[in-house]
């Protein structure tokens, strides 16, 4: 799936599974806020089923989870 961008078309994936992932590391005793603004997130973009976020963020996401 993708959503216009800047430079074009960037691949997006849904924002819920960020939100579950999210749920995942809090259980793991990682900070949501921590995570979110890393990778450019707001939180409000989590509460809603049809919101996307991009593979660059979620890809940040990830760096920031993988920090000791």
């Amino acid at each position: 799936m993708n959503a216009p961008g800047i430079s074009g078309n960037l691949p997006v994936i849904r924002a819920h599974y960020a939100d579950i992932l999210c749920q995942l590391a809090e259980d793991r005793g990682l900070q949501r806020g921590r995570l979110l603004s890393a990778a450019g997130i707001r939180p409000s973009m989590l509460g809603h089923p049809d919101n996307f976020i991009t593979v660059d963020q979620f890809s940040a996401w990830r760096r920031e989870h993988q920090k000791p």
